[in-house]
């Protein structure tokens, strides 16, 4: 018989065992790695009598500028009070504009700028007081819709009446003054004289009583917005002479300023009539509406409102910016309105920019485009 083998044979380990303390082990040296990396990185402690102690007066001030809480005692605002009665002697009168409108004016290509912007345009001040002419502001955009709602809404807004900072109180802008009842179901709009869409067709009464008869009320082309309703009943607008305007309202409805104000306020907003009455359905040129239809396979009422779309490149406009590449994809440009109607204090024709241009960058992207640069204010030239 042969002895047995007093000798312990060793139990081999598990091989998760030996795969997770190894795990462990590679762990903790990175561990260790990055401790080593990071001490060696670690900025030196600052000494705080080598700082240099910040003014109170400074320091307050930030302060202030921090403070969420508005002041409406002291609110900012953009908009002057003029008096029109002054007319070519008032500082604001308009008499300067961009270098390359002032060439179009003598090339006989674009009149004069009083006679673009009017007798009684906007006036505003800038916070940093009188602008310089020219320069481009890039922009980011995750699509054409994006571009839309900035033109539609953030860039060209031109209602009766605007938001000031503050958001009250309501500022005139096409109308330059509103009266109401005594309950406040009538509404008498004064809109400003010499006020021109951006082909130099006059703006008047008409394009918004026009819009009204033809296109709000005519359910085949548009619909009643609700700043024309109180308690959901329709109001109606009536045409007192070329530049006045009666909103009659079946109920008191002292809100309407603020529903006008807002920037997506539908049947308060004009429609160029001389533009958009040749592609209406019915009062329209139908050879040409028929023709459109069919190369472009749509109803007439799809193409009336393809052609009043805030980013036609042919509608005419009255806002600052016009819009003129209409494209699926990015870059899209606008130019400054050669008619708008308003002016700084020393009368010089805004906007000051000359461009803006809107990159195509998705939302996921556009925080890593800001900080690339891709989005600046291109300073105007010396």
């Amino acid at each position: 018989m042969h002895k047995q083998n007093m000798l312990i044979k060793p139990t081999h380990m598990p091989n998760w065992v030996r795969y997770t303390l190894r795990l462990l082990g590679t762990m903790v040296a990175l561990f260790l790695l990055l401790l080593l990396f990071a001490r060696g990185l670690r900025r030196n402690v600052i000494d705080k009598s080598d700082v240099e102690p910040i003014d109170p007066v400074v320091a307050a001030e930030y302060e202030t500028l921090r403070n969420p809480v508005l002041d409406f005692e002291n609110a900012p605002d953009f908009w002057v009070d003029v008096d029109y009665s002054e007319g070519s002697d008032a500082p604001w009168w308009p008499k300067r504009e961009s270098p390359m409108l002032a060439d179009l004016v003598t090339e006989g290509k674009l009149p004069p700028v009083s006679e673009r912007v009017g007798p009684e345009p906007v006036v505003y001040r800038g916070f940093a007081g009188i602008g310089q002419y020219g320069g481009d502001w890039w922009r980011l955009a995750e699509d054409i819709d994006s571009v839309r709602v900035a033109m539609q809404y953030e860039l060209s807004g031109t209602q009766l009446v605007r938001h000031s900072p503050y958001g009250l109180p309501y500022r005139p802008h096409l109308a330059k003054k509103i009266e109401h009842n005594e309950d406040y179901s009538v509404w008498t709009v004064h809109l400003r004289h010499g006020v021109k869409w951006s082909d130099g067709v006059s703006f008047t009464a008409e394009d918004i009583v026009w819009r009204w008869e033809n296109v709000d009320k005519n359910p085949d082309v548009g619909f009643i917005g609700g700043d024309l309703k109180v308690n959901g009943k329709p109001g109606e607008i009536e045409k007192v002479d070329t530049y006045t305007l009666r909103y009659i309202f079946p109920a008191p409805n002292p809100g309407w300023l603020e529903t006008v104000a807002w920037a997506g306020g539908a049947a308060s907003g004009p429609n160029p009539k001389h533009y958009m009455k040749q592609f209406h359905p019915t009062q329209g040129d139908q050879q040409l509406i028929n023709s459109l239809c069919k190369a472009e396979m749509l109803t007439p009422k799809a193409l009336f409102q393809r052609m009043n779309h805030p980013l036609n490149p042919q509608r005419p406009r009255l806002g600052p910016w016009l819009f003129r590449t209409h494209t699926s994809n990015g870059p899209w440009t606008a130019v400054r309105n050669p008619y708008y109607f308003a002016v700084d204090e020393a009368g010089n024709q805004l906007p000051y920019l000359d461009r803006i241009v809107f990159r195509q960058v998705s939302n996921e992207l556009q925080s890593k485009a800001v900080i690339d640069g891709l989005t600046s204010l291109a300073p105007a030239p010396p």
